[in-house]
């Protein structure tokens, strides 16, 4: 991880959600608005299936394979209820069949959409679709004061890169 992140501030991110729905860009909204509430990479989102989607119960979760490593073992990511409503309607609206990915798009592609959203939203910045997943980890950080609580829900076994988002959260509550 960069000693510094390029982590997008929550008030950018509202904006580009609320630009994106006023203009009326839903693949760009569908993608920002997941990877800022899930954390995932957009690796992880082009391979998702709505097989791979489990919101009955009150754990809702998505199965990944991770990007990097095992392809064969998929693991369990805990999403929250309002998030899995917006992927429940984002697969019925597109009438995506349970073997078909429920974002198509090549990292590429993904990258192209998240600089478009952040150009017509107006947000200045050296920003990735990376820079949500640092949003999120720090969001949990600033929630729950936890590196472990980071690590998981980055699902990573290097404490001291989620103990870098508790560092940054403590600065932020200080100043």
């Amino acid at each position: 991880m960069a000693a510094n992140p390029k982590v997008l501030e929550s008030e950018s991110y509202r904006k580009m959600l609320s630009v994106l729905l006023e203009k009326r860009m839903p693949d760009e909204w569908f993608l920002v608005y997941v990877l800022g509430q899930t954390g995932i990479l957009v690796g992880e989102l082009y391979q998702i299936r709505p097989s791979d989607l489990s919101f009955d119960g009150p754990s809702k979760t998505i199965s990944l394979y991770p990007v990097r490593g095992s392809k064969t073992v998929k693991i369990s990511h805990k999403i929250s209820g309002q998030t899995a409503g917006v992927i429940e309607r984002w697969v019925s609206d597109h009438r995506i069949a349970p073997g078909d990915r429920i974002f198509p798009r090549t990292k590429r592609t993904a990258q192209n959409m998240f600089k478009r959203a952040m150009d017509v939203a107006g947000v200045e910045g050296p920003y990735t679709t990376r820079s949500l997943r640092h949003m999120y980890a720090l969001n949990v950080a600033l929630a729950t004061g936890d590196g472990m609580a980071v690590a998981k829900a980055l699902r990573k076994r290097d404490l001291p890169s989620a103990k870098f988002y508790v560092t940054l959260a403590r600065k932020m509550t200080e100043a």
